[in-house]
């Protein structure tokens, strides 16, 4: 009787180590899909994060550019409303003279 009951604890043992082992197979591999995925995802989120920066640089160029054009479009603006601007524009454009000035035309 000894024998059998030695018998059974032996099989007991080999069945729960067979089950550990398949147990421990099946987290591990669960274990390296999931490094598998995050690895993925790291790098997209890295290109994502590479073309976002590209586009605040570009975007930070644009404004750069833009500021500077106001800034001329401003003094374009307040040199058009000064009295040198209407001077110019009357003498180019409707052939007025200020007084005592003589015009003189190019024969065509």
């Amino acid at each position: 009787m000894a024998k059998a009951g030695f018998k059974k604890r032996a099989y007991r043992a080999s069945r729960n180590y067979r089950q550990n082992l398949i147990g421990m197979l099946t987290i591990t591999v669960i274990v390296c899909v999931l490094l598998c995925v995050i690895c993925v995802k790291s790098s997209a989120m890295h290109r994502t994060i590479e073309e976002n920066n590209t586009t605040i640089s570009r975007l930070e160029t644009q404004i750069e550019e833009e500021t500077e054009r106001t800034e001329t479009i401003e003094k374009k603006g307040a040199y058009m409303q000064s009295d040198e601007y209407v001077a110019k524009i009357a003498r180019e454009k409707l052939g007025l003279v200020n007084d005592g000035e003589i015009m003189f035309k190019e024969a065509k």
